[in-house]
């Protein structure tokens, strides 16, 4: 049974589904070493596994364990990356949010207008209750974003993730939808 992919919108930006034409663009995105050894590891060597990813996170339904949206700036149509959900547990209400930008994107404002959108959908359209955001030690320019945003730092997995053949500690950061229903006067 298909569900219609959910599109949103901020006032720089278009959270929509993922076409066949975005390969290009996440292949960029995905194989640049320099992103992959912040953010996961693991590059996409080429159009076919970037076809693969787009077919694998353009999927929506409930009970979906992830579930990714292609980022584009609303008056350009330019894709500018990729964010999301991970292990969302509908049970325990809660799941694991995360994105990447291309490199001529960054520090521009648009990862935390991004994130916010991202929180907002999280807490009032999946009914989630947290929360998490698990960053390398190593990604200072997110871990500089999280911590000016409302997210808690929680601690450190100590080479939790193995990237390639790297161990990586992860600083794990926490929200939840209490303390963001609190916050909404402030922000």
């Amino acid at each position: 049974m298909n569900f219609p992919f959910p599109t949103m919108w901020s006032k720089n930006l278009l959270f929509r589904p993922f076409r066949t034409s975005d390969a290009g663009n996440v292949l960029t995105l995905f194989s640049d070493n320099e992103t992959m050894m912040l953010d996961g590891g693991e590059t996409l060597d080429n159009m076919n596994q970037a076809l693969e990813f787009i077919h694998v996170y353009s999927q929506y339904y409930p009970g979906i364990q992830a579930f990714r949206w292609a980022v584009e700036i609303r008056d350009s149509g330019q894709f500018i990356g990729s964010c999301g959900f991970h292990d969302i547990d509908q049970y325990h209400k809660r799941a694991e949010i995360g994105g990447e930008l291309l490199k001529p994107y960054r520090r521009a404002g648009f990862a935390k207008e991004g994130m916010f959108h991202l929180i907002h959908f999280g807490f009032y359209t999946l009914g989630l209750n947290r929360l998490t955001a698990k960053i390398s030690t190593e990604n200072k320019t997110a871990i500089a974003l999280i911590e000016k945003s409302p997210f808690k730092y929680e601690g450190c997995l100590r080479q939790w993730e193995r990237w390639g053949t790297k161990w990586v500690d992860l600083n794990v950061y926490g929200l939840l939808k209490s303390d963001w229903r609190n916050m909404g006067k402030n922000l």
